[in-house]
């Protein structure tokens, strides 16, 4: 006794020659308190270091892989499954462990609650024992989850409900390859950590939720972002993105002093293929072009954007205006080499493009205007001068 108020729970007993039979009975009952509250202590701590785990962030399957490993102690298993309720009454499988076989219930599989042994389970919200699944099996043939297991070696299982709140959100079930190995004893256990356990279940289901909608938040924003640069027909840049990367990049080369090119393209004569070809040929015809474009552009800071209609431009940093019309000229070309045929076109017999080019250093007293003024004066005099060329201001 004196062992037990000082907090040890491990009695030894003296041999039973050396016991008076008058306190037999005594001490055994002493002996099984001590090893009912060891138990009950171990199983305390453990739970505790799983809510510590809990609460320092760990999702579901990390706190269920803690459960596997930490509750050996306490209860005998080979297997340990994991399944929650879902709308609509359906029991899905969201984890499992095994020592063994290969798992036949594994994360994934689901079956309807109703008119299931499960639903007993919730109706009695108490753990149920099942110590021989293969004569389960033989009265119940249609149980096909039993078959499952069975299949997994499994023999015998407790299954526990899970409760939060004051209602069912799934079930633990705990198996062993062995028949006949759970008793009343470990469905009292569990029923002493039924309700932490539970709520730690649903808190690190809640958090692993609440983790996938900040994902998928994050995906949707990174959608809009995207969609709010991109034009919608040649999935290139828009000429917003073009604008605020154009205001930028002025700023960095004004700041080190650096050359920042602009080249600005029109396609020639392209109202004329609309009327000819189609409006739905003209789109196609602008994709191509793009695409075209957007091969020949190939240094991660360049910027290739539709400002509108069937313009684009090209931002060029760190490039002086006779570096930007050689790129201007493999652009012409490649789109030359598409050979899509322009019967309306003055400037060849396929679509072409003019390319107009201007290049500065930024000073104080200059601005971004500057340059697209200079480089669609530049344009201009590629078109007038008869187009599909590249002319620099």
């Amino acid at each position: 006794m004196e062992q037990l108020k000082s907090g040890e729970y491990r009695v030894c007993l003296p041999p039973a020659e050396e016991r008076r039979d008058e306190v037999d009975d005594l001490i055994s009952s002493v002996g099984a308190l001590a090893h009912t509250l060891q138990q009950r202590f171990e199983a305390a701590r453990q739970l505790g270091l799983i809510a510590e785990q809990v609460n320092s962030g760990l999702l579901l399957h990390e706190v269920l892989d803690h459960v596997y490993t930490g509750f050996r102690s306490l209860l005998p298993y080979t297997r340990i499954g994991c399944a929650l309720l879902e709308p609509g009454g359906v029991v899905r499988s969201v984890w499992a462990r095994s020592e063994v076989a290969e798992l036949q219930i594994g994360v994934g599989y689901a079956a309807k609650i109703q008119g299931s042994s499960l639903m007993q389970v919730l109706e009695s919200n108490r753990p149920r024992i099942m110590n021989d699944l293969e004569a389960y099996l033989t009265e119940h043939p249609e149980s096909e989850s039993t078959r499952r297991m069975l299949g997994e070696g499994i023999r015998s299982s407790l299954t526990c409900p899970l409760i939060a709140g004051g209602r069912p959100i799934g079930f633990l079930f705990f198996s062993s390859n062995a028949p006949n190995t759970y008793s009343d004893a470990h469905v009292d256990l569990f029923q002493q950590l039924t309700r932490q356990l539970s709520v730690i279940v649903e808190k690190s289901r809640l958090y692993e939720e609440l983790l996938e909608s900040q994902a998928e938040l994050m995906r949707m924003n990174e959608q809009l972002a995207r969609l709010a640069c991109c034009d919608g027909l040649t999935g290139i840049a828009n000429r917003r993105y073009f604008e605020v990367q154009l205001a930028t990049e002025w700023r960095r080369a004004l700041r080190v002093q650096s050359p920042l090119s602009l080249a600005m393209v029109d396609v020639d004569h392209f109202k004329s293929f609309n009327d000819r070809y189609g409006h739905p040929v003209g789109d196609a015809c602008l994709r191509s072009v793009a695409q075209v474009l957007s091969s020949r552009i190939r240094r991660a800071g360049d910027v290739l954007a539709r400002y509108g209609g069937e313009e684009f431009v090209v931002l060029l940093p760190n490039t002086s205006a006779e570096g930007a019309a050689q790129v201007a000229e493999e652009l012409r070309m490649g789109v030359v080499e598409l050979a899509i045929p322009h019967a309306d076109s003055s400037a060849a017999t396929v679509v072409s493009i003019s390319v107009g080019i201007a290049g500065m250093v930024p000073t104080e007293s200059a601005c971004p205007g500057d340059l697209m003024q200079a480089t669609d004066r530049a344009l201009y005099a590629a078109k007038a001068a008869g187009r599909n060329r590249v002319v620099v201001a």
